[in-house]
């Protein structure tokens, strides 16, 4: 009787320790603005090298942010001297040159054409052209009807001969911007229609502003890897020429081009299949392989299964090898927050506390190289997880948006549609704290950082961001951070992963 009491006593003491009110309060506090700066200014030190992609100084921080881990006394998902490293290599193709040319015309990379799929293309072959109008098949007007394109480049407008209403315009202003929004529809109809791939004819007074709005990084570099480019445009090649040098390369004049093609539209017609001609392709690309390597912390919860993962991207960019890129705000900030969020969850922890499910903090590689770290982690996972695991990703949480300066501390709050109406009323709970409320302006956007490799491999994932309008630039500098906006975000951050974990204390 006496052994039953006992266990009734211990199964009462457990039950008080989980119903009882914690207040941690005081754990929240310690989140400084000294300490992240600490942490920012050690990431961001120009000794130490600049954190691109697979170089010296991008390992140098990998090494700083795993000793914290340490120091922290969080629990490894690897053993050995690769400890709280999940190291990766990765191939990429590098573009050596690339042209395209026939008798009339060559075409040269960048200053006439560019695209994200050379690695998807031989190095050398010929190809035949046909001009197909605007790519365009549908019930009420259509290109595809009298051409053949199977095996060819299909030539495209990259924009639509349609207004704002729906109706077919009268005359298509070949002046207008660049519409991207029927890109991937035009190259699926061509794929559908067994074209090659698309070749999209912009106005040669637009081709620079497109240029200027590709990522550098993807100039010269691709992986046939999966990667999130590979999901987000798939691997299906189009090519995007300036229009001159392209009609050179069909041999036709553009202004009579134009002129023609507008005297068709109007009468709902296409000049579709009216131009046919032979290019060559020279392609000199060569594969390179990456070593570099994601680093992960784990608090060990009652069970192995991880319910939060805290993530954020240490690496940088690096465009110009004359110039240091600190990389402060994007994203050594959103990397101090996970440092010190992890060094405060472990205190909690070890001031006699346990959370119900493991939770883990994650440093990836190769954002900036298109989410190369954080994809590998997703196809390679080290952590067990289920249906109810979420990724909390963060930044770029150090510059302030300056539409947002008047409304005290800020954070845009990223992430799908479904998942925002899921998060939606428990984060504007957790924003209006009494103490230090953080307004926020929720985005529609599953894709523009780590949380992506999260929704795409199915599990719930937010992204944290404050504004970025010094990032990828040298001026992206410790000096110009908000440390009092950053400052109260991470204790928000704080509260978000407090509201996914319950912590019962532990029975000695």
């Amino acid at each position: 009787m006496k052994r039953d009491i006992t266990f009734i006593m211990i199964l009462f003491l457990g039950f008080c320790n989980l119903s009882k009110a914690q207040d941690f309060s005081g754990f929240k506090d310690s989140i400084t603005i000294n300490i992240l700066q600490k942490h920012v200014e050690t990431l961001c030190d120009k000794q130490k090298g600049g954190r691109k992609f697979a170089t010296e100084g991008e390992k140098n921080a990998a090494n700083y942010i795993r000793d914290q881990f340490i120091k922290f006394g969080l629990s490894s998902s690897t053993t050995g001297n690769d400890k709280f490293f999940q190291n990766y290599t990765l191939s990429f193709d590098t573009l050596i040159s690339f042209s395209i040319e026939n008798q009339k015309k060559t075409l040269s990379y960048l200053s006439d054409f560019f695209t994200w799929e050379f690695c998807f293309l031989k190095d050398t072959s010929r190809a035949d052209i046909v001009y197909g109008g605007f790519g365009l098949d549908g019930e009420k007007y259509t290109d595809y009807k009298n051409i053949d394109v199977k095996n060819k480049w299909v030539v495209v407008e990259i924009n639509s001969p349609f207004d704002s209403s729906g109706n077919l315009m009268d005359q298509f202003d070949f002046d207008n911007p660049i519409d991207y929004s029927q890109i991937n529809l035009k190259k699926e109809i061509a794929q559908e229609n067994g074209a090659i791939g698309v070749i999209f004819r912009i106005n040669s007074e637009r081709y620079p502003d497109f240029l200027a709005s590709v990522t550098k990084n993807w100039y010269h570099y691709r992986s046939k890897d999966k990667a999130a480019i590979n999901r987000l445009i798939g691997i299906y090649p189009g090519i995007f020429a300036s229009q001159n040098a392209l009609d050179s390369l069909m041999g036709v004049n553009t202004e009579d081009f134009n002129e023609r093609i507008n005297s068709q539209l109007k009468d709902g017609f296409s000049l579709a299949g009216e131009i046919r001609n032979s290019v060559s392709f020279n392609i000199n690309k060569q594969q390179r392989h990456f070593n570099s390597q994601n680093v992960v912390g784990i608090i060990k919860g009652k069970e192995e299964t991880v319910g939060t993962i805290v993530t954020a991207h240490y690496d940088a960019v690096k465009y110009n090898d004359t110039l240091f890129y600190p990389g402060a705000n994007d994203n050594a900030s959103g990397t101090a927050a996970v440092i010190q969020l992890a060094d405060i969850f472990s205190k909690i922890v070890r001031s006699g506390y346990i959370p119900e499910k493991s939770i883990a903090f994650v440093a990836f590689s190769g954002e900036e190289e298109d989410l190369i770290g954080s994809t590998y982690f997703i196809d390679h996972k080290p952590l067990l997880l289920d249906n109810n695991t979420i990724n909390i990703n963060i930044d770029g949480i150090g510059l302030l948006d300056p539409t947002q300066q008047n409304k005290g501390s800020f954070t845009y709050i990223l992430a799908s549609d479904t998942e925002i109406a899921r998060v939606k009323p428990g984060l504007l709970k957790l924003a209006s704290h009494k103490e230090q409320p953080v307004s926020t302006i929720f985005l529609e956007d599953p894709n523009s950082s780590d949380h992506a490799s999260f929704y795409y491999g199915g599990i719930h994932a937010i992204c944290l961001m404050t504004g970025g309008a010094l990032n990828h630039t040298p001026q992206d500098s410790q000096e110009s951070i908000n440390y009092q906006n950053f400052e109260s975000v991470t204790r928000f951050i704080f509260d978000i992963i407090l509201s996914y974990n319950q912590f019962s204390t532990v029975i000695k």
